[in-house]
């Protein structure tokens, strides 16, 4: 009876001791490792330029980015050439007579930026499909191609925008950006594009 009750003493303590050495105060993360990673990125796009009031434009562009690790890349550059359409309150104003002078249009434009990607994301679309993405921020500067009538001049401009990528696989990827690129000159002016471009990961890292 002695050594019953001895051995039940013995194996309580050893239990309450167990108890004791599990730490259940911290927390339990799991994250897991990307699925897709970039190195040398060629992207080609088209780009809207929708708010000026008197000209609308549709732009081709392209550009090239170099990947330094999951996080930093500089887009090295990005050219395009924005096609140009007079809206109806343009045509008015010319129709009274007013001097094709008065407006400055962007043509073609040059950019160079730093991108940082601090969000790398995982999704389920209605439970049965699965894609992988991320979401960025820009910053850089460049030039851009002002038409005033029968005037031309580059003018230095700030560039700065977010975006969000969805991959489609370890070359290709879906870009969306929306940018605002603030043009330097007697007065600073606002240029917004909204660009969907088609990326094509030539150096992809493991």
């Amino acid at each position: 009876m002695g050594l019953a009750l001895a051995a039940t003493c013995a194996l309580s303590t050893a239990a309450r001791a167990a108890e004791q050495d599990v730490d259940d105060t911290g927390k339990v993360e799991a994250i897991q490792n990307r699925l897709y990673r970039l190195g040398q990125e060629i992207e080609v796009a088209i780009a809207v330029l929708p708010y000026d009031a008197f000209y609308k434009g549709v732009a081709p562009e392209g550009s090239y980015t170099l990947h330094f690790n999951d996080m930093v890349a500089w887009e090295i550059v990005r050219v395009g050439y924005s096609i140009n359409f007079d809206t109806n309150l343009k045509t008015q104003l010319l129709n009274f007579g007013v001097k094709a002078v008065s407006f400055a249009e962007t043509q073609l434009f040059l950019t160079s930026s730093l991108i940082w990607s601090p969000m790398y994301y995982k999704a389920t679309l209605f439970n049965s499909s699965v894609f992988h993405g991320e979401f960025y921020g820009l910053l850089g500067g460049g030039a851009f191609q002002q038409v005033t009538g029968q005037t031309t001049q580059f003018v230095p401009a700030v560039d700065i925008g977010l975006g969000g990528r969805i991959f489609l696989s370890q070359v290709l990827s879906l870009r969306l950006e929306i940018r605002e690129n603030l043009l330097i000159s007697n007065s600073l002016t606002s240029v917004v594009d909204i660009n969907l471009g088609l990326s094509f990961n030539i150096g992809a890292s493991d």
